[in-house]
């Protein structure tokens, strides 16, 4: 009886595996501490109610973690972003890498808008991080596209710094801060959607 009203709720919860397994594992001890305990287990089960009901409480509980952890997320993709960026920017300076003259102007005018997507980003980030309900999920999406728009501009730029350079060692540090910003906005993506889904699920129970 007690395993089966435990699968009941965890079954409901079956779009998060760990959640699902964490409630499952609770419920299961606190009604077999409570039989131990000298008491029935029907009416322990009664006591703690509806499963879907239930289910829909760890649910939202699990939703409001997820997109505090989203929020936490987006500061922490951005700052690594930025860190990356600017490690190639001072690794130019140090090896005196000259931009290409055919490309000059084309990356000038790519770097301002690197600049204003990445600033954009970050203050859609930050208004993410700091709101409590409405509209949060909107601007991580808005955060995320506009960082995928800062690296691909800045994937632009290192391959018109790469023109005209033979391949060295030096070309190392460029692909792999290159690496990581790609890295920081599908990890930024993924968490969206990993939180969206388990909203959506949220709101059919």
């Amino acid at each position: 009886m007690i395993s089966a009203y435990a699968d009941a709720i965890a079954e409901r919860l079956s779009f998060d595996r760990a959640l699902s397994a964490r409630v499952r594992r609770e419920v299961e001890d606190h009604l077999y501490q409570a039989v131990a305990d000298g008491g029935d287990a029907q009416q322990a089960i009664a006591r703690f109610g509806d499963p879907r009901a239930l289910a829909a409480q760890f649910a939202a509980e699990s939703v409001g973690a997820q997109v505090r952890k989203l929020g936490l997320t987006v500061l922490l993709v951005l700052g690594a972003a930025f860190l990356a960026m600017k490690l190639r920017l001072e690794w130019y300076d140090f090896t005196e890498w000259g931009v290409c003259e055919r490309t000059a102007a084309l990356g000038t005018l790519l770097a301002e808008l690197d600049r204003s997507a990445f600033l954009l980003a970050t203050a859609a980030g930050l208004a993410a991080f700091v709101l409590m309900r409405s509209g949060r999920m909107l601007l991580f999406w808005m955060a995320a596209g506009l960082l995928a728009a800062s690296v691909l501009c800045d994937g632009f730029l290192t391959a018109f710094r790469f023109a005209g350079w033979d391949w060295s060692a030096d070309f190392l540090v460029p692909l792999g801060s290159m690496a990581v910003e790609t890295a920081c906005a599908g990890l930024l993506v993924l968490q969206i959607r990993i939180a969206q889904r388990i909203s959506a699920a949220t709101a059919l129970l």
